[in-house]
């Protein structure tokens, strides 16, 4: 196991190239680690609970993982001491690299361009001869990198750069006529516009006109002025209608006013037949009912005397002193009755 282990760190650092005494330095750091956790996992192999009741062998399983879990973390410790002194290291070479190339690189460039002095003349003139031409060109079109300007020659340049003048002025013409014919056109909309808003209001009027803006001025008046008469002549007939309908219109409520005023005498008429015959019937029926109730009280009158000599013999009753609860209610229940009685007597006697 352990040669295992030591084949494979060395495997590690022949990989990376490493030289031999960073690989023993690497070697001695981390091998102690690895002769530390092999009896540690050797023994952690013959671990297995069974049952709940392998508490010690439980036991012991926490105790190896805290084992290894501690060597894991003084590795660990050892790999950030070995690394940050690399990059320490790393850092030195890199700044000592720099302050050579500061002192070389400056004096490469100027032996550089000392070296190929003419070159860069003629670079320098070419990029110079590039940038002169295309601003020319870009004053009289729009791309001018449509044109291979840094290899054409100077004779080429300049037949192109007056085509390029003639064409711009070719199109600037163009588009002052274009302005000029928009700028009519928007003058003859806008005159159709104004005509048009004054004829608005005479358009039902003027059948058979179509406004255009190629009408002329004569026209235009002559038909605003038909259209103004047309109208008149057309709200002076609706005048006169609206007169007439308004007197029709006023007769129709005189009418109204005096059918209505018709209607409620006769309503009025009616109404007073009614309550007069309402009244006369009431009347008829109370005399009746007064005589129907004299009769009565007449008839009845023997019989009123006899029951009211019958009620002496409940008011001079004279009742017995009883002890017990029950006679007592027995009583109470019989003075009820009796006062019933004598109640209807009473109300007998009203009639």
């Amino acid at each position: 196991m352990e040669k295992t282990n030591e084949k494979q760190l060395i495997e590690i650092g022949e990989q990376y190239k490493l030289p031999k005494n960073i690989l023993d330095t690497l070697l001695t750091s981390f091998q102690p680690f690895f002769n530390e956790a092999r009896p540690l996992i050797e023994e952690a192999k013959k671990i297995k609970v069974e049952s709940a009741d392998d508490k010690d062998v439980m036991a012991k399983s926490k105790e190896l993982r805290a084992k290894l879990r501690d060597i894991r973390g003084k590795a660990e410790e050892k790999r950030v001491e070995i690394k940050d002194q690399s990059l320490r290291e790393s850092r030195a070479i890199d700044g000592m690299s720099n302050i050579f190339k500061a002192l070389i690189v400056p004096v490469e460039k100027y032996l550089e361009q000392q070296e190929k002095f003419v070159e860069l003349k003629e670079q320098f003139e070419r990029q110079e001869k590039y940038s002169r031409r295309v601003s020319e060109m870009a004053k009289y079109v729009d791309d001018p990198s449509m044109y291979k300007l840094e290899d054409m020659s100077d004779a080429a340049f300049d037949m192109i750069l007056a085509d390029a003048i003639k064409g711009h002025g070719a199109r600037i013409a163009a588009e002052k006529a274009a302005d000029i014919e928009r700028k009519l056109e928007e003058e003859k909309q806008a005159i159709h516009h104004t005509r048009y808003m004054a004829l608005m209001p005479y358009k039902d009027f003027l059948e058979g006109f179509t406004l255009s803006t190629e009408t002329f001025e004569v026209e235009f008046q002559k038909q605003l002025t038909l259209g103004k008469k047309r109208k008149h002549e057309y709200e002076a007939r609706q005048e006169e209608i609206r007169k007439e309908n308004e007197e029709l219109r006023q007769e129709q409520i005189k009418s109204q006013k005096k059918l209505e005023k018709a209607e409620a005498k006769l309503k009025a008429q009616k109404e007073k037949q009614k309550k007069e015959q309402l009244k006369k019937l009431k009347e008829e029926k109370e005399l009746r009912d007064a005589e129907v109730a004299d009769k009565k009280k007449k008839e009845m009158a023997p019989d009123k005397d006899k029951i009211i000599e019958f009620s002496n013999i409940f008011t001079d009753i004279e009742f017995p002193t009883v002890t017990s609860p029950e006679a007592h209610k027995v009583l109470s229940d019989i003075k009820s009755d009796i006062a019933v009685i004598l109640q209807r007597i009473k109300d007998f006697q009203s009639l």
